[in-house]
């Protein structure tokens, strides 16, 4: 585990607002993309002509639709896989920082194994559900029975099986033999994905909020399970100083004080 450097933690809002967005941006372009594609094979199969190669200004603007998607959910996939990687970095980074025992995956590596092929299929889920219970735990929070994790990484895995079986059947320019079935099995890839969006926006909001609350108390000591220590020592001391200086206790001290230069008269 990475030593704490410091029980600061930074907080996620900073990554979440363009990631959100971004999110939302590639969701849109991959049911635009299902959708075009699915416009594609009904005009393949029934009407026996294919759309890219038809005259009219109908086909030209389902054409230019097709580009300008294309260009859009490539650019977005970029931006929205860069920001979603450091905001990962940063959800790791800060339970490390509070010492958390939930975490074992370093920041770099949360992210890396996505890039390392056959760990790939379980290690980035490790990381992230090691994200997902250690903001909860620091968060004293018990995590959820139904967690958004399984579906996510589900989907995910399903994703990429489907649509490599697309890019098999169809070919990587659109000239495989068995070119109509894969268009099925690109567009079912591109909604699969839509539902791995959200879900990870789910998981990502649910995070960002628990680990903003931990920013908020992170001048708190914590101890290795993510629970705060100081805080119950402090509440001692208030309760100490409370009740030190509540009308109780500060009534006989003040009829001492009086009751001293009473007696020396006397």
């Amino acid at each position: 585990m990475v030593e704490a450097d410091s029980q600061r933690i930074r907080a996620l809002a900073s990554y979440y607002g363009p990631l959100r967005i971004s999110l939302w941006l590639y969701l849109i372009m991959n049911a635009l993309l299902a959708t075009l594609i699915l416009i594609e094979y009904i005009t393949l199969t029934q009407y026996g002509f294919d759309p890219y190669l038809a005259d009219g200004a109908p086909w030209l603007l389902f054409a230019l639709a097709s580009v300008i998607v294309g260009i859009g959910l490539f650019s977005v996939t970029v931006v929205a896989y860069i920001i979603g990687g450091f905001w990962i970095v940063r959800a790791m980074g800060n339970l490390h920082r509070i010492g958390s025992r939930f975490v074992t995956t370093s920041p770099a590596w949360a992210v890396g194994w996505y890039f390392i092929p056959i760990a790939n299929l379980w290690k980035p889920y490790e990381a992230m559900s090691q994200i997902w219970e250690g903001s909860h735990r620091a968060a004293n929070e018990e995590t959820p029975d139904q967690s958004p994790l399984p579906l996510w990484w589900a989907l995910w895995i399903i994703s990429a099986i489907v649509g490599n079986i697309g890019t098999q059947l169809g070919g990587w320019l659109g000239q495989g033999p068995n070119f109509e079935a894969s268009l099925i099995f690109s567009a079912a890839s591109a909604l699969l994905t839509v539902g791995v969006t959200l879900m990870f926006l789910k998981i990502t909001t649910r995070t960002t909020q628990l680990q903003g609350r931990i920013a908020a108390q992170s001048a708190t000591p914590m101890d290795p399970a993510g629970h705060q220590t100081g805080l119950s020592s402090e509440l001692s001391d208030i309760e100490k100083s409370v009740t030190k200086d509540s009308p109780t206790n500060a009534q006989p001290k003040a009829q001492r004080q009086i009751g001293k230069p009473l007696s020396r008269k006397i």
